[in-house]
Parts: structure tokens; sequence; C-alpha cells
């Protein structure tokens, strides 16, 4: 799912969709497609997506560690979500986070 959406991302990014929308919208359109790949199936393990060479963010690899937290999506439990969903000018201190991605185009 992930390669999809990286696929479609990199289309609207050529386009200049990607970079000219807002990044407090960017940020809302990722959780919203992230919602509806979980209720399609259970997204892959954190450890499975790192041996195919995706990088997970600072709060992942943490949360990861905690009994049961391999199999989360931490982006819902994530401080940073919320925050990049309301704002457009933030700076996310933690690298591999998708939205601090949105917030430095």
């Amino acid at each position: 799912m992930l390669k999809t959406l990286d696929s479609l991302l990199a289309a609207a990014e050529q386009e200049s969709l990607v970079t000219s929308a807002p990044a407090a919208l960017r940020s809302r359109i990722y959780s919203a497609v992230i919602r509806e790949a979980q209720k399609r199936s259970p997204l892959r393990p954190l450890t499975a997506s790192m041996q195919s060479g995706y990088t997970i963010c600072t709060w992942e690899n943490l949360i990861r560690r905690l009994p049961g937290g391999e199999t989360k999506n931490h982006c819902t439990l994530c401080p940073a979500r919320k925050l990049a969903e309301a704002s457009d000018s933030l700076s996310i201190p933690w690298s591999g986070c998708p939205y601090r991605e949105f917030h430095c185009t």
C-alpha cells in the first residue's frame, strides 16, 4: 500500500499538486489515506517495513519496543500528527516522520 501511495504522491508532485497544498492539508490527507488502508487490511509490522527499506520515525521506534507496539499505527497516537494537521508552519523534531516531510517542503 505504501509503495502505491509513494508512487501516487510522486506523480502528484510532478504535477505540482502536492507542494502547492498547505502542509496541514497534506497532513490531513495522509492521515485519511492511512486510516482507509487500515480499514482494508492491517498495516504491516514495523520490523517488516524496516526490512523492506522504509525508514520509521523516532516515535515509531520508541513505541514499537512496548508490548504489542509492533502492530499498531503509531501515527494515530503521535503528538506531531495532531499538530501537523492543525498548523502550516511546524518544526517536528524527529526524523523519519512523514508529517515532518510535509512541513519541510
